[in-house]
């Protein structure tokens, strides 16, 4: 599933699943763009990784 101009690589265990993109948003905020789709899931997810305020974790909305 890797794509051209992807950042990351998203394994669930050792099968990949996703992969991700950086991105910025409007106000230039950072994050990561993941899509998700695996047989595994009812239905592909579209996600993304924010760095949370304290910068030291991060949320998948």
């Amino acid at each position: 599933m890797t794509n051209a101009g992807t950042s990351h690589c998203i394994f669930a265990g050792k099968a990949e699943v996703g992969a991700a993109w950086s991105m910025h948003s409007k106000d230039g905020c950072p994050y990561l763009s993941v899509p998700l789709n695996d047989p595994s899931l009812i239905a592909p997810i579209c996600a993304s990784l924010l760095n949370d305020e304290n910068g030291n974790s991060h949320s998948l909305v």
